[in-house]
């Protein structure tokens, strides 16, 4: 230890440390291996960040344009129906799906497929949150990842195409198949396989 201009320094030695790294940096193989184990860690972690902001812009996108098409419709037709969907860049859109403490919301589109996975959430099946059987929706990685960490209790909204709103809340420990009037929400892969269950009861 000494001191200079009032610092103290500390020098730390680990005996053989230098050894090992003059060894280290002269091993090629040790080298090689560990660029290309942070070279596939930088890749994942730039695909996972890259996907969760496609999905978001996307999302995005699909919903300003949703929401000017139910507005110009409206002109028309001032009494919309809560059944009605509208069509947007060939995509069928049913209602809106937002966690208001998240501050994100979602259209939903009316199938899961090849042309909507990638784009928002996906009803799977043909049944609204109004109707007693409830409504399944698929949803896309940058939304799923967010309800990783919800708790029990999260509000969640429903907002058909006329702009009324359905209000549920998260529970955790739902063993049922069904919950009359609730809502749904899978973590699938692109094939539709579901790996989670997140399950928004009536409030």
């Amino acid at each position: 230890m000494k001191t200079e201009g009032g610092a103290v320094f500390i020098n730390i030695r680990f005996p053989g440390m230098n050894k090992f790294l003059k060894k280290y940096r002269n091993n090629k193989k040790i080298k090689y291996f560990t660029i290309g184990i942070l070279f596939i860690i930088i890749v994942v972690l730039f695909t996972v960040v890259e996907n969760g902001t496609g999905d978001r812009k996307r999302a995005k996108k699909l919903e300003k344009a949703a929401e000017n098409e139910i507005v110009s419709i409206k002109k028309k037709i001032p009494k919309m129906d809560r059944n009605t969907f509208i069509t947007v860049d060939n995509k069928v859109v049913v209602g809106f799906i937002s966690l208001p403490n998240k501050q994100i919301k979602y259209p939903v589109i009316n199938t899961f497929n090849d042309n909507t996975n990638t784009y928002s959430l996906c009803r799977s099946g043909d049944k609204m949150p109004w109707d007693l059987e409830g409504m399944t929706i698929y949803g896309i990685d940058s939304f799923t990842r967010v309800l990783e960490d919800i708790e029990s209790g999260e509000k969640l909204e429903f907002e058909d195409v006329t702009g009324k709103k359905y209000q549920y809340k998260y529970e955790k420990n739902i063993k049922k198949k069904v919950v009359d009037y609730g809502i749904k929400i899978c973590s699938v892969d692109k094939e539709g396989e579901v790996n989670k269950e997140y399950w928004f009861v009536k409030k």
